[in-house]
């Protein structure tokens, strides 16, 4: 049982690192990528480093909350699987499963928060704004993703806790 505790604090510390370092770079690049191709810039403003920041703060928020139900997850696997083999490929299938969730959401939470606040301003558009190093507008929108993240955090640890494989219990009556 110890040894299982242990492996379970070392899969949890890689976790961490894998989602702080490459979660982040991947949503950086994305987000990045989609920015430029709609407005060309040559080098990453002030304004656009704010948005930026928001962005990977609300998507690390929102994945930081991956690690609780899948703790809960592993160590209910960790007391059915007697071999380490067979506790490592169960837990790399929650991993996966849970990861992916949790950028699609923080994905999709980011994207539409983005595009709902420019659906609402008409008379402004307020990336062609920050491209242009105009900085009012990135902190508007980074309230926005921050709250919007704070707001979404709930609900997808929500849906991993219902995805968590609770043990089948025995029917008194």
């Amino acid at each position: 049982m110890t040894q299982n505790l242990t492996l379970l604090a070392f899969i949890q510390l890689v976790i961490s690192i894998f989602i702080g370092v490459f979660f982040m770079w991947l949503t950086y690049k994305l987000f990045l990528m989609r920015f430029k191709k709609k407005y060309p810039f040559t080098e990453i403003n002030t304004a656009l480093g704010l948005l930026l920041s928001a962005v990977l703060f609300s998507t690390g928020y929102i994945l930081s909350g991956t690690l609780a139900p899948l703790l809960n997850t592993l160590r209910i696997i960790s007391r059915n699987e007697p071999s380490a083999t067979a506790l490592v490929l169960n837990a790399s299938m929650y991993i996966s499963e849970f990861l992916a969730i949790g950028f699609v959401v923080a994905l999709l939470v980011n994207y539409v928060s983005i595009n709902l606040f420019n659906a609402f301003t008409p008379d402004k558009e307020e990336l062609k704004e920050i491209s242009e190093n105009k900085y009012q507008y990135s902190f508007i929108l980074a309230s926005i993703l921050i709250v919007m993240a704070l707001f979404a955090r709930e609900a997808y640890i929500a849906l991993l806790d219902s995805l968590v494989p609770l043990p089948v219990m025995p029917r008194i009556f």
